[in-house]
């Protein structure tokens, strides 16, 4: 089995679901996280993992690097402390199936990339918006790069491999508040720092479709 590092960017937001999104990949060989903004909440839960993780951890701090933040150079940065074979991309708000690991573990590591299928929870536990394949488990040979300052995308790669094992998203079953003030973020990312000037948080979920 080729070598698995944790690639996880840890931000601003206390991730109520970051314990639970640690918890399903502790059997990863290596842990790489970059840290944008550190709060007591998500240190302490990173800490508290990390004392019983078997492997490597590495904490890096993202303005050590740079002065404006940007989710491909977060990813970049991460992959470039990895001393892993292949790096897995996780957010701090994703979860996935114990079954995975026995999926990683019986692969072949002879595609570039390997993606999963990324179910995207709306509201609550009961309800999702869509569920579409992801880019999650990258080779790390110094050519594949992550694009793009939000919703980031990889170039450099030639081979790619559909599994079909499952994890799910919780970004959005927070607050609507807290979903807001992640919207915001991407916007000014995305030079456009007033787009949701005005925006009402009681009403900006309703036009969304979800699915039962």
């Amino acid at each position: 089995m080729a070598s698995i590092g944790l690639n996880m960017l840890v931000g601003g937001f206390d991730e109520p679901y970051l314990k639970y999104s640690l918890a399903s990949v502790g059997w990863v060989d290596e842990a790489v996280f970059v840290f944008n903004k550190i709060t007591d909440n998500n240190a302490s839960v990173v800490k508290t993992w990390a004392e019983t993780f078997q492997g490597a951890v590495k904490i890096v701090d993202y303005y050590d690097y740079f002065e404006r933040f940007s989710f491909c150079q977060a990813r970049n940065l991460a992959m470039e402390h990895s001393e892993s074979d292949f790096v897995w991309k996780v957010d701090a708000d994703e979860v996935y199936y114990n079954s995975f690991e026995n999926t990683c573990r019986h692969l072949s590591y002879i595609y570039d990339i390997y993606k999963v299928m990324f179910v995207h929870m709306f509201y609550d536990l009961q309800h999702f918006r869509f569920i579409e394949p992801k880019e999650v488990l990258c080779r790390n040979n110094g050519t594949i790069k992550w694009n793009g300052n939000v919703h980031e995308y990889l170039s450099g790669v030639k081979t790619y491999y559909q599994l079909y094992d499952q994890f799910m998203h919780l970004g959005y079953i927070k607050p609507p508040s807290e979903i807001l003030s992640r919207w915001i973020l991407y916007a000014q990312l995305e030079g456009e720092p007033n787009k949701y000037v005005g925006a009402d948080v009681n009403t900006i979920l309703d036009d969304v479709d979800v699915t039962v």
